[in-house]
Order: C-alpha cells, then sequence, then structure tokens
C-alpha cells in the first residue's frame, strides 16, 4: 500500500468509486438524502461520528472525526482546535461546503483515489464575548474552541448517547452496528464476504449481512460503523439486497484503510 501526501496538497480523480453489478443482487450506494433527519440531537453541536451534515444536493452522515498528527499541527490554538470528518467519497465533490443545520462549518478538502473516503476540515469556533456570555467558551482558556469531537451516536444503557469512541478494531464473530443519520442505530451486522461480483471496482471494502427489514437508508453515506463499546471499524459505502432471502449486505470501508490513507491523522478526543 502508497502512502498518499497530505490530503489539503491531493488533488481528486474525477469521479468515485464505481461497483459492477452483483448477480442475484441489487446494489446501490448509500446516496445523500434531501430530507433531515428525524432526530435532531443528530443535527446538533458538535459534530460526532453519526452526525447529519448538509452536502451539495442532500446530506451524509459523518464517519469519523480526525485531529491532525506532528508538532507543524501544533503550533497554535487554532491548529490544534481545528478538526477533520471523514465522509464517503460519493458524497460530495471537492470543495464542497458541508452545513451543520443549515450553516456552514467546512469543506471537502480531500477524496481518496484508491477508495470511497474522503475528508471534510472543520475550522474551530472563535471564543467571542457572546459565546462567553452563554457560558459556551472560557476566553482566559481557549480562544478557540473545535467543532467537532471523538465521539459517537451509540447505546448506553438502552439509551442513544454520545459516548467517546474508544479506539479502532476489526468485527469478530458477535454483531455490530451502523449509526446512519436516516437509519438510526442498526446493530444486527455479521461479517460476511464482499460479493464477488462487486470486487472489480470495488477498492478496500468489507462487508456484513443482516436480516431482511434491516438496511442502509439515503443520508446514511458516510457514517459510523461500530462495535457496541464504541470501537470504530469503517466507514459506510453501500448496500445490496440479495435474493431469494431478502437479507441486506453492508458495504464499508475498514477503518484500517482509512488511517493508512489518512496517516497524518489520528482520531480526535472526545472533549
Amino acid at each position: 500500500m502508497t502512502r498518499h501526501a497530505h490530503p489539503a496538497l491531493v488533488h481528486t480523480l474525477a469521479v468515485a468509486v464505481s461497483l459492477a453489478a452483483v448477480v442475484g443482487a441489487t446494489l446501490t450506494w448509500a446516496p445523500s438524502a434531501s430530507a433531515t433527519t428525524s432526530d435532531p440531537d443528530r443535527v446538533a453541536a458538535p459534530i460526532i461520528a453519526g452526525t447529519e451534515v448538509g452536502v451539495p444536493g442532500g446530506t451524509c452522515t459523518v464517519g469519523a472525526v480526525l485531529a491532525a498528527k506532528g508538532f507543524r499541527s501544533q503550533f497554535t490554538q487554532y491548529q490544534r482546535a481545528t478538526r477533520w470528518v471523514v465522509l464517503a467519497k460519493h458524497c460530495a465533490p471537492l470543495q464542497a461546503p458541508v452545513q451543520l443545520d443549515g450553516a456552514t462549518v467546512g469543506s471537502v478538502v480531500w477524496q481518496s483515489a484508491e477508495s470511497d473516503l474522503e475528508l471534510a476540515v472543520i475550522p474551530p469556533l472563535a471564543c467571542t464575548r457572546a459565546r462567553a456570555a452563554t457560558g459556551s467558551c472560557d476566553p482566559s482558556v481557549a480562544t478557540w474552541t473545535p467543532r467537532a469531537s471523538g465521539r459517537v451516536f451509540n447505546r448506553v444503557g438502552g439509551v442513544l448517547a454520545r459516548p467517546a469512541v474508544t479506539g479502532i478494531g476489526q468485527p469478530d464473530a458477535a454483531p455490530f452496528c451502523t449509526s446512519g443519520a436516516s437509519s438510526g442505530l442498526l446493530c444486527s451486522w455479521t461479517s460476511t464476504r464482499v460479493p464477488a461480483a462487486s470486487r472489480p471496482g470495488a477498492q478496500h471494502l468489507a462487508a456484513a449481512r443482516a436480516d431482511a427489514g434491516a438496511g442502509i437508508e439515503p443520508g446514511d453515506a458516510g457514517g459510523p460503523v461500530i462495535s457496541t463499546t464504541n470501537r470504530l471499524y469503517g466507514i459506510i459505502s453501500g448496500s445490496t439486497t440479495t435474493s431469494p432471502t431478502g437479507s441486506t449486505v453492508l458495504l464499508y470501508t475498514p477503518v484500517q484503510q482509512v488511517l493508512t490513507e489518512l496517516f497524518r491523522y489520528r482520531l480526535a478526543p472526545a472533549s
């Protein structure tokens, strides 16, 4: 695997990765949705994995929040408070604005030449007098505060919450989850093989299967694939519906591929 240069300096290929038709199945990307989520917390700040963001023509879901590594990215408080969010490459074109609840909060700055991945920069918020007056920041402590944090929408004690991402991993035999802005939290996925007919154009994808009735919906693209203990497994790309059983096969980019390509970044802290 060859590493790429810094994402801000890399130009993208013109189009997203395409998948061949799956024999005996209907294959779809998880496209952007035109409607907003029914869960108002998914459009509330700060941005976390599972947040709904607006992109040209619809919405997608944030898959991971990253921070830059290396001393050159730590010189100023502004740099230290800047965050980056991972989305699916087919969500939005390069330089497209990214919005949270209708307000522009960042833009797409990099797209993978190999995978269904892209990166958007999320500049920090200034600690203004108005914000300080509400108690949302303290200028004596920090002039800039991050707009995004290393948390994820997942259940805690049976209730949807914003727990901290606990690290990365790979699925084992236990069921695992997707957390999409449209479909919500689905935790009946188990690992399976990527459908053979999709492999020619499906670089760096993994797959999981769920029973009929569970599926990825428009607007889930880019969302996190996670364990029940908040470990990040990957980024949602799309799904297939198999016949004759009607079960759903999830296609996602493993987090190991994400961090291989984005080697200058790490998972952002939860605070």
